[in-house]
């Protein structure tokens, strides 16, 4: 699906369009206190679910393995983007899959 076909959905999301997937976030405020470990680790926004729709963003740890899933007025009150990819396609039906973060670097692969 295009980008086209969430224009009409804008008022459904607070924040505008819903995050693109790949991009770069990490916890900022602990939300309970098994989180408290996750302080400042990033974690990475994966492709959105066709069942659970825009509303739904699941997470990406630092194995490229699905964590958990939140939705976005969690999203902009506990976490911090770092980065957001140029990614449109939010199903990720067209891309590979999530790599990995590389231990030398620190960054995704």
């Amino acid at each position: 699906m295009s980008l086209l076909n969430y224009t009409n959905h804008k008022k459904r999301f607070k924040y505008g369009f819903p995050i693109r997937p790949l991009s770069t976030i990490e916890l900022i405020l602990p939300f309970n206190h098994r989180s408290k470990n996750m302080l400042n680790k990033k974690l990475r926004v994966g492709f959105y679910s066709r069942q659970d729709g825009l509303d739904v963003i699941w997470l990406v740890n630092k194995f490229g393995i699905y964590q958990e899933s939140i939705d976005h007025a969690f999203l902009m009150k506990y976490f911090r983007i770092i980065s957001e990819s140029d990614i449109y396609d939010y199903h990720g039906a067209y891309q590979p899959v999530i790599k990995h973060i590389d231990k030398a670097t620190d960054e995704w692969l």
